[in-house]
């Protein structure tokens, strides 16, 4: 285990330890589909201690990385000008790093850093992911201090929390690059009365209010969506979104659409749940008005 929860805490994460840290050459992902693809991760943090801390740790991880401080080098590794560092596979993590890889390529999801409770380094950030690359998904690494504010400024796929441990940053990153070659290739908007639901822009409206709506739950929304009006099994949403370790905790599952259904009441002039329970698992309803 490595754990560098002092220097974490010197840059303002609060208590955060990041375990997992050991680099093994033989190690594949087995996470999701048994991948053995290195992901392209785009680290965008204006704390350079953070960013050398996540990049050392993904890297050991096999992945490819780039590293933005500052919106003028976010920008230009979204529009392929600046390349990836290669992966450093069985090599310790203070190893020299690899030759960059080649410019062009775009990042199949960007992480943004959020240190305290100032979001609006990220939230500018997530905007000019969307604006530059909407496709590219978007994982939130939130401290203590940010993890309950995040979900209400910045529309992100998914969101790890602190304390965070390796296993779970790349089980995250890895299903929302699966993710991202899975999303249904036309825009789709969901209308219920007043709601409307734009699951390309990930915007929710009751009438001109927006609804805050956090990672997890737009993940929820997008699965169900395209199951349109089959039921999902708990087990498999508990596990492409939250992960293994999620896959018989019902009651967690239960939590979050219950939620999500409290949210979604607005605007729909009915108290009738968006999300029903079918046969151990979840379904949206269709209702008049929705279409792609």
């Amino acid at each position: 285990m490595w754990c560098s929860t002092e220097l974490i805490r010197e840059y303002g994460w609060g208590a955060v330890s990041l375990t997992g840290w050991e680099a093994s050459p033989g190690r594949g992902p087995g996470l999701i589909g048994e991948s053995t693809a290195e992901p392209f991760v785009l680290i965008i943090d204006r704390l350079p201690g953070v960013v050398t801390l996540v990049e050392l740790a993904l890297r050991s991880r096999n992945f490819r990385v780039a590293t933005a401080a500052d919106y003028e080098t976010e920008r230009a590794v979204l529009r392929g000008q600046v390349g990836a560092t290669q992966p450093a596979a069985g090599k310790p993590p203070a190893a020299e790093p690899e030759a960059a890889a080649s410019p062009g390529a775009m990042p199949d999801v960007a992480l943004i850093g959020l240190t305290g409770a100032d979001l609006r380094f990220g939230a500018e950030a997530a905007r000019i992911v969307r604006e530059i690359a909407p496709e590219t998904p978007i994982v939130l690494l939130t401290s203590t201090e940010s993890a309950g504010l995040a979900g209400q400024t910045i529309r992100a796929d998914d969101e790890v929390s602190a304390p965070w441990d390796l296993d779970t940053l790349e089980f995250r990153l890895r299903s929302a690059q699966a993710h991202r070659s899975k999303r249904h290739p036309a825009a789709r908007v969901l209308v219920y009365t007043e709601l409307r639901i734009d699951l390309q822009e990930r915007i929710a409206t009751a009438g001109d209010v927006t609804l805050a709506l956090a990672g997890p739950e737009w993940r929820l929304l997008e699965m169900l969506a395209h199951a349109e009006g089959e039921a999902i099994e708990g087990e498999t949403l508990l596990e492409t979104i939250w992960g293994p370790a999620y896959r018989s905790d019902a009651a967690y599952l239960r939590a979050w659409v219950n939620r999500l259904n409290r949210k979604l009441e607005a605007g729909r002039q009915t108290t009738e749940p968006l999300l029903q329970p079918h046969n151990g698992g979840y379904l949206l309803l269709q209702g008049q008005g929705a279409g792609k």
